[in-house]
């Protein structure tokens, strides 16, 4: 989302990207709790980051176990399903939450496929241990 900065010379209020640089004489102009003053007189102060989620790749879970795997997709389509939620109820959310969540899960899907993949698991076999671990856990009928 776009935050709102003092306004510039001009006294138009700027739209910012979050992070970016802003001169410094409009920083130190008005304080502003969205930016911060420049270390070691620079001469451009960086606004922090907003948003709380991380971008993933799919690298970053290669190392996870597969049941480390299944519990990070669930974590994330509660998320998802949290998300839903709090639209349906009116709230204010952060959209790109959506994008990033379901991407996470997509990227954790593939690296579980992969690992299936290089222990010689064709799909057919997979989602047949898929259902019978569903079924032995009681989340299917």
């Amino acid at each position: 989302m776009f935050q709102l900065a003092p306004p510039a010379a001009t006294g138009r209020p700027m739209f910012l990207r979050s992070p970016t640089r802003v001169p410094l004489a409009t920083a130190l102009r008005k304080p502003n709790p969205f930016l911060a003053p420049p270390a070691n007189g620079a001469r451009f102060a960086v606004v922090p980051n907003a948003t709380t989620t991380e971008v993933t790749y799919a690298s970053q879970f290669r190392d996870l176990s597969a049941e480390e795997i299944d519990q990070e997709v669930e974590k994330c389509k509660i998320a998802l399903y949290e998300l839903r939620v709090a639209r349906a109820s009116g709230k204010e959310i952060k959209t790109h939450e959506f994008r990033w969540n379901r991407k996470k899960v997509a990227q954790l899907l593939t690296v579980r496929r992969e690992k299936e993949i290089e222990q010689g698991i064709n799909s057919r076999k997979s989602r047949k241990m898929e259902i019978k671990r569903l079924l032995e856990a009681g989340e299917m009928v």
